[in-house]
């Protein structure tokens, strides 16, 4: 299957539309990739458990196998039920559409034929739900823009990006071979049901679908090239000094889904490239989020907007500093300011509202498992953030702001006892502190995550269009293992086990879901040598087969593998955000 998506990518990439459908073609028809397809939505899915308007759900074995066998792109499609959840912090919904499982393992069976295709046409600097790309590839993008060069910004937000795309423009844009062309327009026309009330669809792709994201990209596909092409290098006259010349670089376009921003050091450039983004937006039916739309500088205040901007939790600004504080450019030449990446101040307070929730909720169970869920959450915070080059600052700060909230915890567990007491049962030492809470129970101790102990740690930004369907499987599964988002028994089993599987002993591709096995089926004993990495769907044959053996020799029956503190499955196209 692979190989036949890096023929897919080669094909479109060269240029070869004949050879490219052809190819597609035998994918849709493969039996291998409607296993796959399945398997994809049945098993490695988290939302498989999730019933759209047929009510069906979580499969059994033979029924995965009669739905592979029948399953193909037949130009039909069932209504998708619409259930509204919550944006997170926020009082607002977002409406999510839920597909059947039958439509599911449809687009699924699309998405592998349409995926390397679009890999090979994708802007470079397009980051969002796209295969070996993450938001940390996105604000390294723009740290190495500003870092050297003080530029204005324009950043901007769609309106309802997924739900007002025009689906003839859309289509158009898609420019597929018929089979492929009805079968995502039965998608996008489907309706969808609010309660036992049916309502057609005239625009946009609906969230929730497995293909919804893909074919977002491809609608949001040209934006980059367009405003480059508008807003090209130049160079104009310095002053009037003969032979002096001074450089205007072409206006840079960063997007992750529908976030994006637009670089340049011109601010009459960035005005313009708004009005010009409007109108390339109007062609596919969309538009900007005024309110969530601005114009700003890295260094100065522009029109009442603060230096800097917020992107994808992290705030981007630099500081005008001398010439022992700086850095230099290529040809040595003090830059004379600093750029800082951090969290943004919404991203702080959230971090200490969800610690509060979670000590608060805590008064009500076991103080160990309230300590596993206050270090899962800080753990996946820190990770996520410790790409910032001035992380490190902040997380002492918001670390030793916790102290406090700590020992309310404590009071209100001990309300009848002085703060002596409370302080000797919370607080204990560790390697990162002398004053790590904690709660001791028996013999052990169960601290909680400090964020002393998460380091800065530099992002390696994607190489300009290089994309998972080249064929480089080692290159991928390397950059995979080397992920802010990583946890460290994976990194280290990766590369110990040579980027492959220990059970069926195929390599780990970027899409697949990894998890922790225990050897020995204790998940109490996490030596190294008790663990090893394997596909998802492999684990579960693991157990399948552990389960029937102890059910013939008859001992206390296995419970389902999982890492004592980390995520036993671990995917970073779905985990690209905290």
């Amino acid at each position: 299957m692979a190989k036949l998506q890096t023929r897919i990518y080669e094909a479109s990439k060269d240029g070869n539309t004949a050879f490219k459908v052809r190819l597609q073609k035998t994918l849709i028809t493969s039996y291998s990739a409607r296993l796959l397809a399945v398997r994809r939505v049945t098993q490695e899915n988290k939302g498989k458990a999730t019933a759209g308007v047929d009510g069906i759900k979580n499969l059994d074995p033979s029924e995965r196998l009669k739905l592979a066998e029948t399953l193909s792109l037949d130009g039909k499609a069932t209504p998708l039920l619409r259930v509204e959840i919550p944006k997170p912090g926020q009082k607002e919904t977002r409406p999510l559409g839920i597909p059947t499982i039958e439509d599911r393992a449809k687009q699924a069976l699309a998405k592998l034929a349409l995926e390397p295709e679009w890999e090979a046409k994708f802007e470079p600097n397009s980051y969002g739900f796209r295969p070996g790309r993450s938001c940390h590839d996105a604000i390294i993008a723009i740290e190495l823009q500003v870092r050297r060069q003080s530029k204005y910004i324009l950043d901007a937000e769609l309106k309802g990006c997924f739900d007002n795309i025009d689906h003839e423009a859309l289509i158009g844009k898609l420019n597929t071979f018929p089979i492929m062309e009805n079968q995502v327009r039965a998608w996008l026309k489907s309706g969808i049901m609010k309660g036992d009330v049916f309502y057609k669809t005239e625009s946009g792709t609906p969230q929730g679908g497995v293909i919804s994201p893909l074919l977002a990209n491809i609608a949001l596909h040209g934006l980059e090239t367009h405003i480059a092409d508008k807003f090209p290098t130049f160079r104009t006259r310095k002053g009037q000094e003969k032979g002096k010349m001074k450089e205007w670089s072409e206006a840079r376009t960063i997007r992750y889904a529908d976030d994006f921003v637009i670089l340049h050091e011109k601010l009459e450039v960035i005005q313009e490239a708004k009005s010009e983004t409007e109108k390339w937006l109007a062609t596919i039916g969309l538009k900007l989020n005024e309110n969530k739309t601005r114009i700003a500088h890295t260094i100065k205040e522009v029109e009442g907007q603060k230096p800097g901007f917020d992107f994808l939790g992290f705030n981007i600004r630099s500081y005008e500093v001398g010439k022992h504080k700086c850095g230099t450019n290529s040809h040595g030449k003090n830059l004379m300011q600093r750029t800082r990446v951090q969290p943004s101040e919404e991203s702080i307070e959230k971090f200490r509202k969800q610690v509060k929730t979670i000590l608060k909720t805590g008064q009500s169970m076991p103080p160990a498992e309230m300590l596993k869920r206050h270090n899962w959450f800080v753990r996946g915070w820190a990770n996520y953030f410790k790409t910032g080059d001035s992380s490190g600052e902040i997380f002492r700060k918001l670390q030793h702001d916790l102290y406090p909230v700590y020992l309310n915890w404590g009071q209100k567990k001990f309300a009848q006892r002085g703060n002596g007491y409370i302080a000797s049962k919370i607080f204990h030492k560790s390697k990162t502190s002398a004053w790590n809470f904690g709660w001791k129970e028996g013999n052990h101790l169960h601290l909680a995550v400090t964020l002393y102990e998460f380091d800065y740690e530099q992002h390696i930004k994607v190489q300009g269009t290089r994309s998972p369907y080249d064929g480089d499987w080692v290159f991928w599964a390397k950059r995979r293992g080397s992920h802010p988002l990583c946890p460290k028994d994976i990194k280290r089993g990766l590369k110990s086990q040579e980027w492959k599987c220990s059970h069926c002993g195929l390599p780990f591709y970027v899409e697949d879901p990894i998890e922790v096995h225990h050897i020995d089926g204790n998940r109490e004993n996490n030596k190294k040598t008790n663990k090893t990495l394997v596909h998802l769907h492999c684990h579960d044959e693991i157990h399948n087969m552990m389960r029937g053996q102890s059910q013939r020799n008859s001992p206390p029956s296995l419970k389902p593998d999982t890492l004592k503190g980390v995520s036993p499955v671990w995917q970073p196209s779905l985990e690209g955000n905290s």
